[in-house]
Parts: structure tokens; sequence; C-alpha cells
């Protein structure tokens, strides 16, 4: 099992399609992943959920989210993503996490591709590692 960070947008397109981050999730729950978040990253989703997606039931959704995945308090500030420091968080969380990788569809997450060790790609490139 080796632990990933999920960016909200990867989050968000679990819940809404059958697509590949709803396989990542799938993982998750089958225990060959681990879903690592903060209360930041937490936070967030349920900020998205009530904004974008206000007919979704937002803490059933919030609740399974916190089910699965394992929560850190990041200790470490970092500036990883260029114009969008309100990404930094994924980092901070995979750093504290020891994650492998951060899988995000953000084009200025995806545009960082490693850092400090920590690879990040869409879901689809995790998928074919498992």
């Amino acid at each position: 099992m080796f632990p990933i960070v999920a960016d909200t947008n990867v989050v968000l397109a679990a819940v809404l399609s059958n697509g590949p981050s709803r396989k990542l999730v799938q993982q998750a729950i089958l225990g060959k992943i681990r879903l690592l978040a903060s209360f930041e990253m937490v936070e967030e989703l349920d900020r998205v959920l009530e904004r974008d997606f206000p007919k979704l039931d937002k803490d059933e959704i919030t609740d399974a989210y916190l089910a699965l995945a394992l929560i850190v308090a990041p200790k470490e500030k970092v500036n990883a993503v260029k114009g969008d420091s309100s990404d930094d968080k994924l980092f901070e969380c995979a750093l504290e996490g020891k994650a492998e990788y951060i899988v995000s569809y953000d084009k200025k997450v995806l545009d960082v591709k490693k850092f400090r060790g920590i690879t990040v790609a869409k879901p689809e490139a995790i998928l074919e590692k498992l």
C-alpha cells in the first residue's frame, strides 16, 4: 500500500463519474493505496461541494472521505505551485504523510511534476502502477 494525496478535483471526479478517479478511490477502499488528507483539504472539499454542487449530500461525501483518508497535520509550509499558492497544501500534506504521489487534474499542480521525491500525476498514471 503506497500513500497518495488526491486533489479536490480528483475526489469530486470520483463522486461524479465512473472514471479513473473513482477507480483510484476503489483501490483505496481495497487497501492497495492509502489516501492522505489534511483538515485544510477537507475544508476545501466541503466549500466546493457547498458552492458548486448544492444538490449533493455534502455531509455524506465529506464523512466518507474522512473515513477513507488518513488525516495528517502538516508542519512545514512550502511554495511548490507557481501562480496558485492555495494548492501548496497538497504538497504540505504529501510531505507530512510521506506520500509517493499527488494526484490531480489541475494543470498548475501537474506542471510541478516532481517535488522533493513526490511525483505529481493524473489518476490514470497511478492506476497503471497498480
